[in-house]
């Protein structure tokens, strides 16, 4: 028997999840994932979500937490349940609270919370760029909430999104189910696809399922 899949789950989960813990550790439990990434933690809710994720048998933990400011309090959980590494980044971020590497089971998996306006993307995005581009021809992936696209008129910050796909990032839905609305963000009369998970060519054939 072959090793089984790989199953990621990125969420986030909204100005620290608040009194929605232990109902939103209930709904990734439901949904089994050997990994999960979780953005908009904030440094208050860190020890409840480790017990919550603990709790599920998410017992590794890595985080960017620290790094929160009071002008970017939010930061990036991944949690898995056979273990990962953290590698260092190849040069510091701009905003190390919105970004994280790991290894794990001999996957990259960059989780990403992009900033989600002009000024600060302008800096973040071609950081993600330049070191992203080392893993582009090894099995990796970036996952999370991009809070851009290149798709729909009307996309914030898809300039700076752009050159991800460009460089060879490849949409995982869109391979998979070209046809679908991979739409995660919903105003009253519009809705945007941010949310995303790009994989580097080298996984285009071994990506079994991705979806919204």
């Amino acid at each position: 028997m072959g090793e089984a899949p790989i199953r990621i789950l990125s969420w986030n989960i909204c100005m620290g999840g608040a009194k929605r813990i232990g109902r939103i550790a209930e709904a990734v439990r439901a949904m089994a994932p050997s990994l999960v990434v979780l953005s908009e933690i904030t440094s208050g809710r860190l020890d409840e979500w480790g017990a919550a994720l603990k709790a599920i048998g998410l017992s590794h933990r890595s985080h960017t937490v620290h790094a929160v400011t009071e002008v970017d309090p939010y930061g990036i959980i991944v949690a898995s349940a056979q273990g990962h590494v953290v590698p260092a980044w190849q040069s510091p971020g701009p905003f190390p609270n919105r970004a994280i590497r790991i290894e794990h089971r001999g996957l990259t998996v960059m989780g990403i919370h992009a900033p989600d306006t002009k000024e600060p993307a302008s800096a973040f995005y071609p950081w993600l760029r330049e070191v992203a581009a080392t893993d582009l021809a090894s099995p990796a992936m970036l996952i999370g909430d991009f809070n851009a696209d290149v798709h729909g008129k009307g996309i914030p910050l898809a300039r700076f999104f752009r050159p991800l796909i460009e460089d060879g990032w490849m949409h995982a839905a869109r391979q998979l189910r070209p046809e679908a609305d991979h739409s995660s963000w919903w105003g009253r009369t519009n809705a945007f696809a941010l949310d995303h998970c790009l994989m580097a060519p080298t996984l285009a054939g071994r990506v079994i399922r991705s979806e919204v």
